[in-house]
């Protein structure tokens, strides 16, 4: 914070706050943040009849209360000090109303996003969060096997959903992140909602899935084939897996993470489908299924060992089909390792 020149960080329930103190919290009307300074002691700025749930914290943390009659912003102004020239970082997730409160009560002060602080140091995950990354992915991996070794044809993308979501439960995660089933040309859709669409055989069928485990996500994607392989589709495949393969053995610590994201698209481009590769190829995994590093063809992101992140080229056809594969890999000192192991060969499954 010092070096970034911050003066205070103040962070809501989030996954910032799970990183900060271990407690992720859940985002309602009433403020409820921690106001950390670049030196001194933390407080807690939080609603009178929640003190109780954060007496552990009083170890490190000052636990300031509001009434319910009362402004919370004239809390977290006491707290700061109206004080010129201060710079304050909010985390990216908190509501606009806060953000609106602050700037009322601290009308001098300058807010940035907190991420410019908070991002870095979660890109690079500690010994413990890889452990749970590792977990997290082992088990979308098994339930990835036991979900195409059960009859697929007949159901609904809704009901394949949740047969999916039943199975990373079953796995032990502590919840289903997301079961995206996205059948026939409803697979060119890189964000497919789902619906009542019923499975035929002659189909691509795209699953995109992960658990939650100790509140680190999986990031999965597997394309595979209903009964029969549609026309064309057997080439676009080899190309996906292609691009994904030299992909994921360009990671190495020390490279800018756009490099990652030209290799792949650079093999799609030459086949003649640059055209049908819609968006970048990877974003960070961690407490979000969405963080930081992303990995866009312009960034300049200089990867580092302990930075964990999708690699996910993939070609769209409309009315047709589309092909994604995706592992969640981890920067080593040596280069990169799938934390994913279910396999990536072409299946054609019943």
């Amino acid at each position: 914070m010092a070096d970034a020149g911050f003066d205070f960080l103040v962070v809501g329930p989030s996954p910032d706050l799970r990183y900060l103190t271990g407690f992720e919290g859940s985002m309602s009307e009433r403020l409820t943040v921690l106001v950390l300074p670049a030196s001194g002691r933390p407080s807690f700025v939080l609603p009178a009849f929640e003190a109780p749930r954060f007496v552990s914290f009083e170890d490190f943390a000052e636990l300031v209360t509001w009434d319910e009659s009362e402004d919370p912003f004239e809390a977290l102004s006491q707290v700061i000090g109206v004080t010129k020239e201060l710079v304050i970082g909010v985390n990216d997730t908190q509501w606009s109303r806060f953000l609106l409160g602050y700037q009322d009560v601290l009308p001098t002060a300058r807010f940035e996003p907190a991420s410019h602080v908070i991002g870095p140091l979660r890109e690079r995950k500690r010994p413990e969060e890889i452990t749970a990354l590792r977990e997290v992915n082992r088990l979308a991996d098994l339930a990835f096997a036991e979900l195409v070794a059960t009859q697929l044809t007949g159901l609904t993308e809704r009901r394949l959903s949740r047969t999916l979501s039943d199975i990373l439960l079953d796995m032990g995660n502590d919840a289903v992140g997301f079961a995206t089933v996205a059948s026939g040309p409803h697979s060119a859709s890189p964000h497919h909602e789902m619906g009542d669409r019923v499975i035929g055989e002659g189909e691509a069928l795209l699953f995109d899935f992960g658990g939650r485990h100790q509140g680190y996500f999986a990031d999965v994607t597997r394309t595979v084939v209903v009964g029969r392989l549609p026309g064309g589709f057997e080439e676009v495949y080899r190309i996906v897996q292609a691009a994904q393969q030299a992909a994921v053995e360009a990671v190495r610590p020390g490279i800018m993470a756009g490099s990652i994201d030209r290799v792949a698209r650079g093999i799609i481009m030459e086949a003649g489908y640059g055209h049908a590769f819609t968006h970048r190829v990877g974003h960070g995994v961690g407490l979000e299924v969405h963080e930081p590093p992303y990995l866009t063809g312009d960034s300049t992101t200089i990867l580092e060992p302990g930075m964990t992140f999708s690699v996910e080229p993939g070609i769209y056809l409309p009315g047709r089909f589309g092909v994604r594969i995706e592992d969640t890999v981890l920067v080593t000192e040596n280069g990169g390792e799938r934390l994913n192991t279910c396999t990536r060969e072409l299946l054609v499954v019943s």
